[in-house]
């Protein structure tokens, strides 16, 4: 009976709305009836938990005073918490669409070269150069990498479709099983397509640049990714 409890508990978890501890960036207010955050990801605030530990408030509250001229004022910041939208609110904190559990301030936005979760997800990038080498293609043949909802990883080599689940480990991209179709691909193509499978299986480093175009460093190969997000 225990175990079959056990089994019970582990099918109901995934159900239960409880979210991951991520890294957001978006914009911190605080007043006298404010304490919010609302990550850029979405289009929702959430309170900052109250029980969010003594040393955490008051880096907000420094950060907040050292960085706004007037009350109410939005700062950026990059934050690691957790979105709860289960747990009931009262007061001010009602009003909002949850609470968020802060862990940790990174910093204001344009000072910190934290890479977050929604840095990378509804983006859409196509590789412009490796090692250094222009990728000469025509426009379709390019090879291209998305990040979707929850991290969900697609893409395309040159010659086959890939998909896999990433996340980040510090500010490495890890997708430990990328998957790909199985077309046979023109020699020169595929040596291409096995170089991009190892070189983002191997965990490397991400940054940003200015304009958002993705570099990827996996200490044997770098890789150079444009931003080209889908038209709406």
């Amino acid at each position: 009976m225990k175990s079959r409890t056990i089994l019970i508990l582990l099918i109901l978890l995934p159900l239960t709305g409880v979210a991951e501890t991520l890294r957001y960036r978006g914009d911190y207010t605080l007043g006298h009836e404010v304490n919010t955050f609302c990550p850029e990801i979405n289009s929702q605030c959430y309170w900052i938990h109250p029980g969010t530990h003594d040393a955490v408030k008051a880096h907000f509250t420094t950060l907040y005073e050292s960085n706004t001229s007037k009350p109410y004022e939005p700062v950026c910041l990059v934050l690691q918490g957790r979105i709860d939208r289960e747990s009931s609110r009262s007061g001010f904190a009602a009003d909002y669409d949850g609470y968020i559990h802060v862990r940790r301030i990174f910093g204001i936005c344009s000072e910190s070269d934290v890479i977050t979760q929604g840095d990378l997800q509804h983006h859409r990038w196509i590789l412009t150069m490796m090692d250094g080498r222009k990728v000469q293609r025509t426009p379709d043949d390019l090879p291209w990498l998305e990040v979707g909802e929850a991290m969900h990883v697609s893409g395309f080599t040159g010659c086959n479709q890939m998909h896999g689940k990433a996340s980040l480990r510090g500010n490495l991209l890890v997708v430990p099983n990328l998957a790909t179709s199985r077309k046979a691909c023109p020699a020169g193509v595929s040596s291409l397509e096995t170089m991009l499978v190892k070189h983002l299986t191997r965990s490397p480093q991400i940054s940003l640049d200015a304009a958002r175009n993705l570099i990827l460093d996996d200490g044997h190969s770098v890789s150079r990714w444009q931003l080209n997000d889908w038209k709406k």
